[in-house]
């Protein structure tokens, strides 16, 4: 908990080191650690991912970024977990998906706040540290799975000089 709020106040305060890196690299080996986890047992994972993408990020950030997405992805799941990666000279978009139960309508409004969760055991800090992340890289996330067939989390990373080395 105490690292989790930690993050949380350090995606506020704590400079964002953009470097260039192989996101495809990055994700595919923290897809690979997400799938290590119990909730991933008896779920397939589906990764369209380049075998290449430099970018400019924090790699400590994206790492934890996509870590989060993707354990939340196989706890939802119910057979399946997607994780598509492209990219192009201006934009680096990531896709996590998952075939849950979606997100309400009514509760996507505040899915990355602070301490809120539709978990039983969850602290409610992992979208929010995950928007902070994307807002730290001047990106966008926004979710439009469909209720009672999933979610889906797209974050678009906008083309960045490499910053705070």
């Amino acid at each position: 908990v105490v690292g989790a709020v930690r993050d949380l106040a350090g995606g506020v305060h704590s400079e964002c080191r953009r470097i260039p890196d192989d996101v495809a690299a990055l994700v595919r080996g923290t897809a690979e650690m997400a799938r290590s986890q119990p909730a991933a047992r008896e779920r397939r994972l589906e990764l369209d991912v380049p075998s290449s993408l430099w970018w400019a990020v924090d790699r400590r950030r994206i790492r934890h970024l996509a870590l989060n997405l993707i354990r939340n992805a196989f706890e939802a799941s119910r057979s399946r977990v997607g994780v598509v990666l492209a990219g192009d000279d201006a934009t680096v978009r990531l896709s996590v998906s998952d075939d849950g139960p979606g997100v309400d309508a009514d509760l996507r409004s505040r899915i990355f706040e602070p301490f809120f969760t539709t978990k039983g055991a969850g602290m409610g800090l992992g979208l929010s540290i995950v928007k902070g992340i994307v807002d730290a890289h001047d990106g966008a996330i926004f979710e439009n799975g469909r209720p009672g067939k999933g979610a889906r989390f797209n974050i678009l990373l906008p083309y960045q000089k490499s910053v705070g080395v």
